[in-house]
């Protein structure tokens, strides 16, 4: 049987993907903050009178889009951020900056974090 590894919650602040776990809490205690751990940001520790755990699925990142020839060194077209992997950020690049067809071929991208 394969895992279910949809998630339950988005970070807030780099879109990080999130598996929740809920557990009761206990009454009149209080709870560490919790962080993100794609981005720091801060996370809720608490919902009502439960205790959340956070399981990340999938972990966004920035990129920079390269165009590459043989004859030319690279040449930077842009960059892209929270994307999961380097197809996803050259599919988005394509859209958002319009990279003509002939430039396609030769397109890569690079991790900037």
């Amino acid at each position: 049987m394969a895992a279910d590894t949809r998630a339950d919650f988005f970070c807030p602040h780099c879109d990080a993907a999130y598996k929740v776990v809920r557990a009761k809490a206990e009454l009149g205690k209080t709870y560490w903050p919790i962080r993100c751990k794609a981005c720091r940001g801060p996370l809720a520790a608490t919902n009502g009178n439960d205790l959340l755990t956070y399981y990340l699925v999938r972990r966004n990142y920035n990129w920079a889009i390269y165009h590459t020839t043989q004859q030319a060194p690279a040449r930077l077209v842009s960059f892209v951020d929270n994307q999961p992997n380097e197809l996803a950020a050259i599919a988005r690049a394509i859209k958002e900056y319009k990279i003509p067809v002939r430039e396609r071929d030769g397109l890569v991208a690079r991790r900037r974090d």
